[in-house]
């Protein structure tokens, strides 16, 4: 594969990788601390809600909590729980990057321990240093501070701690190539683990043992111990109850699935390594939709795993070439096509020889889209913009689909499904350009699915094979349209200012409401409280208004829909609530067969292990098969267009979807009254089913 010559490099890379992956044990599993499936409110009058919001990895509120923990310990004067809470906090600084406070913290810890002697919490301090200097690369001081830790919790006796210490000892020698020395490091923890019971400390000595076996290119041994660490955490996560939970332990337990595919695939193992990359896809979402069809919703159930064989019957079933990407430790990129009759191809390279000079992936992605949205926000030297954007477009086609692109169907009507990773999920596939400026939208019918098992596992509707208009959704009372609803009052973006009125909205919600025979909820009308109920009934559902992302407003939730506010809720009905109302598995789901979501960054969330959790898993996770949604913010008048030729290929021209998508794009881009800027057209994703 052409790897080899960067072989060392990019082991020393995995293994800093994993030191922060180890790491985040440090409060997991310790006497008293609070799980993740336990953390459900926001409050800070424990040490135990600290560790939640550690445990969910939301370290800034988890740093608020320990510091008015730790404020009151000091007004008290309790020393020793001023020393101990001060090593939670440097252990939480070192998850954010912030190493010089994480130093402080700890240091402050070892300040106080000398009054009041505390093994216990002088050795937490001592081996959270050593974690603080193995990210900053200064081997041996990690090692001293590890190697003093160690022999406290021998001394104490601590297991639990002894096996985290050696483990974390195992990693700093991986990093320093040093892979027998670390394969005994993580044996020894392997075995501290299994005899006293604890699954998720196995799970990471596996993990350690594997990444060591691959340096050593011991292949068959790595693969070994990462199988077995992978079932070990597919139990562990089974039996986690909350939904945030779920995708919060597999955020931890995500690079093990990543390796597994870099050992499969150094094995000539293609296939299986697909096999693991859909594995590692949408679990906790996957398992929802599969508790729901078995009619089993609070019964812990084994997810069955796709095979090689049924992943091509799901491309036969969709009637599309399946493509998935993954993106591993942002240095390789694998790619696999999946076609509806036929063999899997397989595409991989080494990222760094073929992106632009120190420019990363994340990075290319993040310029593309700003080329396209700067085209179109402004008139100052339009055709050097033009130019920027066809160039990152064409960079991004260079990559991701020229290597794949003669195992793509000839035939422009035949569908593409491609199923992204990591940042890809970001990229606007359609938009993507040859070296002839044609767009890849031009050449395919294109959706977008979060794995290929999600496919498999939305609800099938009950429609009748030999119906010609089986595929259009229903109308008339069963459709709900909403547009420019009174926005809420409170203060969100980072201008900190009300939402802006969405007057463009409103034209938007009347022209598809006549379109569907009914009558859309406007301004007032459309309250939080009275959309929620209509939505439960819904055969298709329609909102145009302002879409939230927690990273920029500060919800409190990965995305958010801007409703009217009433006496009854906020306005801003989240991902957290769709989930509640229709997503979990013991609730009733949604009957929409389309969910179109035409606001601004609907399509965009937190990504994560899990993928992206936004409003799309939501809707998603409520049995909705599929879901149109937004990848940035369009303009009015062009919404409106694309809008109205989407429902009018869908309701008049007796299209799928996708097909219907994408004759609205193609009259973007082709006709005299489109605007042919991709800023207008190619923010929209059909995400799912096209029929």
């Amino acid at each position: 594969m052409g790897w080899k010559k960067y072989f060392l490099l990019v082991l020393i890379t995995l293994s800093l990788t994993i030191s922060g992956f180890f790491g985040h044990n440090f409060l997991h599993n310790s006497p008293g601390t609070t799980t993740v499936a336990q953390a459900t409110s926001n409050s800070c009058d424990s040490v135990g809600d600290g560790h939640s919001f550690y445990s969910l990895g939301q370290y800034h509120q988890a740093v608020n909590c320990y510091q008015k923990l730790l404020d009151t310990y000091k007004k008290n004067n309790n020393r020793e729980g001023e020393a101990d809470t001060l090593t939670y906090l440097g252990s939480t600084y070192r998850h954010l990057g912030e190493y010089s406070q994480a130093i402080d913290s700890f240091q402050q810890s070892l300040a106080i321990n000398r009054e009041i002697k505390n093994p216990q919490i002088k050795a937490n301090a001592l081996m959270g240093l050593g974690g603080v200097y193995h990210r900053q690369e200064n081997y041996q001081q990690a090692i001293d501070y590890q190697q003093q830790a160690l022999a406290i919790y021998r001394k104490i006796p601590d297991t639990y701690k002894e096996a985290e210490c050696l483990t974390r000892l195992g990693d700093v020698h991986h990093r320093l190539a040093k892979y027998e020395q670390a394969i005994d490091y993580h044996q020894q923890s392997l075995n501290i683990y299994t005899n006293i019971g604890n699954s998720d400390g196995e799970a990471y000595a596996l993990t350690g043992l594997g990444n060591a076996f691959w340096g050593l290119r011991r292949y068959k041994e790595a693969e070994t111990a990462l199988h077995k660490a992978i079932t070990i955490r597919e139990n562990i996560r089974r039996d986690v109850e909350r939904d945030d939970g779920k995708v919060s332990i597999f955020e931890r337990q995500a690079l093990t699935y990543y390796l597994l595919q870099l050992v499969l695939a150094e094995q000539n193992k293609l296939q299986k390594a697909l096999e693991i990359s859909e594995l590692g896809r949408n679990r906790a979402l996957l398992e929802i939709l599969f508790q729901r069809i078995n009619e089993k919703p609070k019964e812990a159930m084994t997810l069955p795993s796709l095979t090689v064989e049924e992943i091509q019957q799901i491309a036969r079933q969709q009637n599309a070439t399946l493509v998935e990407y993954s993106v591993l430790f942002d240095k390789f990129l694998h790619m696999w096509v999946i076609p509806p009759q036929g063999e899997i191809k397989f595409r991989s390279f080494y990222l760094p020889n073929h992106l632009p000079k120190d420019i990363s992936l994340k990075k290319l992605v993040e310029v593309s889209r700003q080329s396209i949205g700067v085209r179109g926000l402004t008139n100052d030297n339009p055709t050097s913009q033009a130019d920027k954007s066809s160039t990152h477009l064409q960079q991004l086609h260079q990559l991701l689909i020229k290597p794949i692109a003669e195992f793509l169907p000839q035939d422009e009507q035949q569908r593409v499904i491609f199923i992204p990773h990591q940042e890809l999920f970001l990229v606007p596939f359609v938009a993507l350009q040859d070296d002839k400026y044609k767009y890849l939208i031009e050449k395919h019918t294109i959706l977008t699915a979060p794995s290929i098992q999600t496919l498999s596992l939305t609800q099938k509707r009950k429609q009748t094979k030999n119906n010609p208009n089986a595929s259009v959704p229903p109308s008339g009372a069963s459709a709900l349209v909403v547009g420019n609803p009174t926005m809420p009052k409170q203060k969100v973006r980072q201008e900190l200012k009300p939402l802006d009125s969405l007057p463009g909205a409103e034209i938007e919600a009347k022209k598809i409401a006549k379109m569907l025979n009914t009558t859309p909820l406007i301004g007032d009308q459309a309250t939080e409280s009275v959309i929620v109920q209509k939505m439960a009934s819904a055969k298709v559902i329609h909102l145009a208004t302002h879409g939230l992302l927690d990273s920029i407003n500060a919800i409190d939730s990965p995305g958010a829909i801007a409703l009217a506010p009433s006496s009854k809720d906020d306005g801003f009905l989240t991902t957290s609530e769709i989930m509640e109302h229709f997503g979990l598995p013991e609730k009733s789901p949604l009957q929409a067969e389309l969910v179109v979501l035409s606001a601004c960054n609907t399509g965009r969330g937190d990504i994560k292990g899990e993928g992206v959790v936004g409003l799309s898993r939501s809707f998603i996770a409520a049995n909705v098969p599929t879901v149109v949604v937004s990848l940035w913010k369009v303009p009015d008048d062009d919404t409106v267009k694309l809008m109205t030729d989407f429902y009018t290929n869908i309701y008049k021209n007796k299209f799928d979807k996708a097909k219907a998508m994408r004759e609205a794009m193609l009259s973007m881009v082709k006709d005299n009254n489109g605007n042919h800027n991709p800023e207008a057209w190619a923010a929209f994703t059909v995400v799912g089913k096209a029929e």
